[in-house]
């Protein structure tokens, strides 16, 4: 079965995320909180834009 695009991604980033936040709360810790600030000032050194190519999907 191939996936794609966000319909795969978004909900498994969700549940990473997820999961991190029950742990902080475990221990007694603040939450992740609001992350898109974080997200797009990092994205220039975090990924890598992929122009050429294609998908056997």
């Amino acid at each position: 079965v191939l996936e794609g695009r966000t319909s795969a991604s978004s909900p498994t980033f969700t549940a990473i995320i997820a999961l991190i936040n029950d742990q902080l709360i475990a221990a007694g810790r603040p939450v992740l909180g609001f992350l898109n600030p974080f997200i797009y000032s990092t994205v220039s050194t975090a990924f890598t834009d992929i122009t050429i190519g294609h998908n056997a999907g």
